[in-house]
């Protein structure tokens, strides 16, 4: 994490309604055309997107709006709410674990923590929940991913919570070296060269699973760090 980097609460970077409330200020031209709006789960689910750019069911009963502040891109919300660090913090901790779908009320949406960081590291996260989004799009819950494809998207989530849990806890006490974040950004670029989104994914996965690649090196130097100050780390989050 760089100097740019700070924390807020989403009240103060996107306007948070109802969805009823959402089309009556989009229906009174109070909402600009060229907003981004964001669909949120009414509840907190470990298996499907608790936020998405369209409203793909009638449990996304929150909208989002993020200000024209310039400050925070619409993808990278949407990607730290996606991650189970995020879900976390919207829902009681045990009861996620136990896989309770917990509600979540405009009071709460309000109050969640935003870590706002520089752009280039907002694009990179974004672009991360693109491609998660991308199979949960085509195919609906995790549960009717074929198994190949179950297998490489739970990499891609795990890749998500991992750089989300570094932005949630900062510089990991000066451990840049494991940095999964700066590795996704390098890595990344792989997919932006790529015209087509499938194949992009595909030549990621074919990437990240080469002898010796950074990401992946990374990811076990995180994990082990993870389990090392497994308490430590559950202690930032509410109970």
């Amino acid at each position: 994490m760089k100097e740019e980097t700070y924390r807020s609460e989403l009240a103060s970077v996107a306007n948070i309604f109802t969805f009823v409330g959402y089309n009556k200020q989009k229906n009174a031209n109070k909402i600009a055309d060229e907003s981004s709006p964001l669909f949120v789960n009414r509840r907190v689910e470990k298996d499907t997107l608790q936020v998405n750019a369209e409203r793909t069911s009638l449990k996304y009963s929150y909208v989002i709006v993020p200000k024209a502040t310039n400050k925070i891109i619409p993808g990278y919300l949407a990607f730290l709410m996606n991650t189970t660090p995020w879900k976390v913090l919207l829902a009681n901790s045990g009861e996620f674990f136990k896989g309770t779908l917990s509600p979540i009320s405009i009071k709460a949406l309000k109050k969640l923590l935003i870590v706002l960081i520089p752009f280039e590291e907002q694009e990179a996260c974004a672009l991360l929940n693109t491609i998660i989004s991308f199979q949960y799009d085509d195919v609906g819950e995790k549960k009717n991913f074929p198994s190949n494809i179950k297998l490489a998207y739970e990499y891609f989530e795990n890749i998500a919570d991992i750089i989300s849990l570094e932005i949630f806890l900062g510089d990991f006490e000066g451990n840049a070296d494991i940095s999964v974040l700066s590795a996704w950004i390098e890595k990344s670029k792989i997919y932006k060269e790529t015209p087509n989104v499938k194949q992009g994914i595909m030549n990621l996965l074919d990437s990240i699973f080469s002898s010796n690649d950074i990401l992946r090196g990374r990811m076990n130097k995180m994990r082990m760090y993870i389990d090392e100050h497994a308490n430590t780390i559950f202690n930032h989050f509410p109970k």
